[in-house]
């Protein structure tokens, strides 16, 4: 039994590759900690509250901005119909590199342009005119451009009738008065209701003299 404890240490100490590989173990596992232990102590508490502090304000640097570029676009006129569309170019003068409030660059313009109907006249008929951009072209009906109405006479002439022989008077479609006159002695300005309900004045030269708004 004593010889069997003696073989072992005698082995022990004779393999020395054996013990070099278990220091250097050794070595560097108290090496490893103490750098673990002066790196963590560094990093105290302040410190990374700092770091955060920081990133945070970058993060609202860089949003602050992004809120101050306000877009300022300024656009060309509409180009003539190519096709069925209508076109211009657009430009941010503040170069905001975003399009949020970018206006329309491309429209439709081929459709029927049409004025307002016109009063209604003597014959009962309002009138309008549609027309196509040039270029245009379209199966969509042309719109109504003439329709039935109702005339109503918002003039009044007194004497119903042109009569240079006789003075009369004319209310207007806003109700202001108006009355045959005498220009000079021979000539007489005729008052009279127009189609629209205005008032239309006609020069006529009377055989004799003209008197008091009439031809004697």
């Amino acid at each position: 039994m004593a010889k069997t404890k003696e073989a072992a240490k005698n082995n022990n100490s004779n393999n020395p590759k054996k013990n070099l590989i278990i220091f250097s173990l050794s070595v560097i596992i108290i090496i490893a900690l103490i750098a673990a232990f002066f790196y963590f102590n560094n990093k105290s508490p302040e410190t990374i509250e700092n770091i955060e502090n920081s990133s945070q304000n970058n993060t609202n640097n860089t949003i602050e901005t992004l809120e101050v570029c306000t877009e300022s676009w300024k656009c060309e006129g509409w180009s003539v119909c190519n096709g069925n569309y209508s076109e211009r170019s657009c430009v941010d003068e503040n170069n905001c590199s975003t399009t949020k409030n970018k206006p329309e660059v491309k429209k439709d313009c081929c459709f029927w342009n049409c004025t307002e109907w016109s009063q209604c006249l003597a014959s009962n008929t309002s009138f309008r005119t549609c027309n196509l951009p040039k270029e245009c072209n379209i199966t969509e009906k042309k719109p109504d451009t003439r329709v039935n109405c109702t005339y109503e006479n918002l003039c009044t002439d007194d004497e119903g009738k042109v009569d240079y022989e006789k003075i009369g008077k004319v209310t207007d479609k806003n109700g202001a008065e108006w009355y045959d006159i005498c220009l000079d002695d021979r000539i007489l300005s005729e008052v009279y209701c127009g189609s629209n309900g205005d008032v239309i004045w006609k020069e006529y030269t009377c055989n004799a003299t003209c008197e008091d708004g009439e031809c004697n």
